[in-house]
C-alpha cells in the first residue's frame, strides 16, 4: 500500500479509504491471493474517465493497462 500511497500523495489510511469507497461504488474489484489483495478496474467507463482526466490534467500512469496490486501499479 505504500507505493500507492505515495504515487498519489495521500497516506496508506487515506489511500485504502479511498479504494474502499471505489469498492463499494463498483468501480473497482478486487480478489485476495493469501495476504496480497489486488484491485483492479471494474468498469469501461471507469477506465474511460481515468483517461480523459490523464489527458486533461496530465498523465503520471506508467503502463497502459496498469492495475494497483497491493499498492503498487503494475501491468
Amino acid at each position: 500500500m505504500s507505493d500507492l500511497a505515495e504515487e498519489v500523495g495521500l497516506s496508506q489510511s487515506s489511500t485504502s479509504q479511498h479504494l474502499a469507497i471505489l469498492r463499494e461504488q463498483g468501480l473497482v474489484q478486487t480478489r485476495r491471493v493469501a495476504q496480497t489483495i489486488f484491485y483492479s478496474l471494474q468498469s469501461g467507463t471507469a477506465r474511460t474517465m481515468l483517461d480523459t482526466l490523464a489527458e486533461i490534467f496530465g498523465s503520471r500512469r506508467r503502463y497502459p493497462a496498469e492495475r494497483v496490486h497491493a499498492g503498487r501499479l503494475t501491468e
